[in-house]
This record gives structure tokens, sequence and C-alpha cells, in this order.
């Protein structure tokens, strides 16, 4: 599977999915048959970290049904950081807590930290 990122200038291009996203992702399978667009931000669903935060909080991330995580199925909690090359961040909140996690261009996680909303 190979990833893009695209820059969102309107509607996920997509008869199906509609969303107004700043930054998305395209996974293409490895034959290129497949393809599926989302929010970047998705890709920290099984991330070890953001299960461990989840955890933290006494919460399995695993079993929450992701269209009830605002951070994941949208771009609301992502900021872009810079263009070229891409990097942004993507803000995870939970109760009191954030976890803070910023990618490169590939999708590749460089920085984890987390901050107190209180």
């Amino acid at each position: 599977m190979t990833v893009e990122l695209h820059d969102g200038d309107g509607s996920l291009p997509s008869l199906h999915d509609t969303r107004d996203l700043d930054i998305y992702a395209v996974y293409h399978c490895m034959d290129r048959t497949g393809f599926q667009y989302m929010p970047v931000s998705q890709v920290l669903l099984y991330y070890p970290a953001t299960i461990a935060f989840y955890h933290d909080h006494g919460r399995d991330l695993t079993a929450v049904p992701k269209w009830e995580l605002g951070w994941a199925v949208t771009d609301e909690t992502t900021a872009i950081l810079d263009r070229d090359p891409w990097s942004f961040s993507i803000r995870i909140p939970l109760d009191d807590a954030a976890l803070i996690v910023e990618f490169d261009a590939e999708l590749n996680v460089v920085d984890t930290r987390r901050e107190s909303l209180e």
C-alpha cells in the first residue's frame, strides 16, 4: 500500500465522501486497482501512543466506533505546519488532556506529546 498527501481545496474527489478537508491522504493498493480517501488523522486509530493515551484514561480505543471520534473523521484538530514538504500535527482531546502527534510528508510520526487541558 502506498499513500499520497493532497491539499484539500474543496470536497474530496469522491462521489460518496464529500467532506471538506484541508489535507487528506489517498491510500493505493500496490497493484493500483483500489484506493481510499481519508483524513490523515485516521492513521492514529491504530498508533500505539494513541491506544495508550486512551488506555491511560480508562478507555479502549479499539471499542469506540470511529465515527464517534471527531479527530479521526474530520480535520478539525489537524494543523498544517508546512506544505513543502508536508508536515502537520493532530490534536486528540480526551477528558482533561490532549495527545499531540506531529507527522512528516510520509506520515511518519516525528513527535508525540501530552498536554493538560486544565
